[in-house]
C-alpha cells in the first residue's frame, strides 16, 4: 500500500442503502459524542452512506472518543472516530462539511468501499451520487488503486485535488 502526502483525494460515491438503525442510534449517540466533541453539534442524527469508486483503508482520524456507554442498558460501550471530509452534489455549487462516522462496533467498519457519513440535515432526493474529499493523510490506497489514479484524466473516479483546494 502507498501513502499519499499532504493532498486531498477526490472519489466519486454512490448513495447506498443503509441497515436502517443509524436513525435511531444516532439519537442516542450524539448527545453523548457532542460532550466529547462539539465540532458535530449541527450533524443531522442519521447518516449518508457512501460507496466509494476505489477502496481505501482509513490510517488516522481526526477526533475518536473514549468508551461511551450509549445503550439503553448501558452495559456496551462503543468508540466513534470521525474524519472530516467535504461532498459535493450534483448542481450544488457549495461543498458541505461532513465527517466519516467510524463507530468501533458498526458492520461496516470491515468494508473498504462503502462508510456511514454526517453532515446538516440535506434534502437529498433524487440523487444517487456525489463527490468525496478525503485528506490523503487519513487514507491509503493500494498500489493497483494508485496506478489506476494516475491512468486517468479529469473525469476520474479518484483524482489528487491541488492543496490550495479547501474543504470549505
Amino acid at each position: 500500500m502507498a501513502k499519499m502526502k499532504n493532498q486531498k483525494i477526490k472519489f466519486n460515491a454512490k448513495i447506498v442503502s443503509g441497515l436502517g438503525a443509524a436513525s435511531s442510534t444516532l439519537k442516542r449517540q450524539l448527545p453523548l459524542i457532542r460532550k466529547q466533541f462539539n465540532f458535530i453539534q449541527n450533524c443531522w442524527p442519521g447518516t449518508i452512506n457512501l460507496r466509494l469508486s476505489e477502496p481505501v483503508n482509513l490510517l488516522n482520524v481526526d477526533f475518536e472518543t473514549t468508551p461511551i456507554a450509549w445503550t439503553p442498558s448501558g452495559k456496551t460501550t462503543e468508540s466513534f472516530g470521525f474524519i472530516e471530509i467535504a461532498l459535493v452534489f450534483p448542481g450544488r455549487l457549495k461543498r458541505v462539511q461532513g465527517w466519516l462516522y467510524l463507530a468501533s462496533n458498526s458492520p461496516h467498519r470491515h468494508d473498504n468501499h462503502t462508510f456511514e457519513v454526517i453532515t446538516q440535515k440535506l434534502n437529498l432526493e433524487g440523487v444517487s451520487d456525489c463527490q468525496i474529499y478525503i485528506r490523503s493523510s487519513a487514507i491509503e490506497i493500494s498500489r493497483s488503486g494508485l496506478k489506476k489514479l494516475s491512468q486517468r484524466g479529469i473525469n476520474s473516479n479518484a483524482e489528487y485535488v491541488p492543496q490550495d483546494d479547501s474543504f470549505n
